[in-house]
């Protein structure tokens, strides 16, 4: 059965046109270069602060996967009060230019292991089932991503296509990067599930109109919070399984 047919039994994954990904926490491990990227950028603002890239998981937890905007309003505007509404914009202007400069520098951040042999073997199973990435950084700085060093080449092969939070797309829980990807790949969204790893890519598949909203939690000891979506695994290799007891109980 072709993949943008349309279910004919709750054991397949033939109803899918597209599995679309988040990129940061998801595909690639980039916990330490986000947190200490953040935590440098802000140093760099405040230099009182003197934040340790552990801290920004351990006091921020709700800003991960978030758009730099929140964190810059969140650990810089209270040590900024009363500025003009063309001050915070620059004040945020130099937060997330700082936090790019220090991505520049950060060791290439590497695929989770189970990442590639579950999209292969999905793809192996369901020729025509389409991959494709819906993440918060703009899209140039995710191609640069997916194709560094620390990356195999394979991966980036498999994907249909990359699609950042650009200019004029509203950061998730929005939908914009999901209808934006979906129509570039040529898919309707409501045959498309979403894996994410935070509350942010649950809430962006459900409003976006996915079929289904996958969360991976990787840390075991996490493991039951769905963080908003339909279904939650630990690693890659869950997806067909989540997708088909999701079918079975709805």
């Amino acid at each position: 059965m072709a993949s943008n047919d349309l279910c004919q039994s709750t054991n397949e994954m033939g109803c899918l046109s597209a599995v679309l990904l988040d990129m940061d926490g998801t595909i690639l491990d980039t916990t330490v270069e986000l947190c200490s990227a953040v935590a440098s950028a802000a140093n760099r603002m405040v230099p009182s602060l003197s934040l340790h890239h552990s801290q920004i998981l351990s006091d921020y937890p709700n800003l991960y996967g978030g758009p730099l905007e929140e964190f810059h309003d969140t650990i810089i505007i209270p040590h900024r009060p009363g500025l003009t509404e063309d001050e915070h914009e620059r004040s945020t202007a130099e937060f997330i230019r700082f936090f790019l400069e220090e991505v520049k520098h950060s060791p290439p951040s590497p695929c989770f292991d189970d990442v590639l042999g579950a999209l292969e073997g999905l793809k192996a199973k369901y020729p025509s089932l389409l991959f494709a990435v819906a993440t918060t950084k703009p899209t140039k700085t995710a191609e640069s991503d997916l194709t560094s060093s620390a990356v195999p080449d394979t991966l980036r092969s498999l994907l249909s296509h990359v699609q950042g939070t650009d200019a004029g797309i509203s950061p998730k829980p929005a939908p914009d990067v999901l209808l934006r990807c979906a129509s570039a790949i040529g898919v309707d969204i409501e045959k498309t599930i979403y894996v994410g790893d935070t509350s942010r890519d649950s809430g962006a598949g459900r409003a976006a109109g996915c079929m289904m909203t996958v969360t991976v939690q990787r840390d075991a000891g996490k493991l039951g919070d769905k963080l908003g979506a339909h279904e939650v695994i630990s690693d890659f290799m869950g997806i067909e399984g989540a997708f088909n007891r999701w079918r079975v109980e709805s």
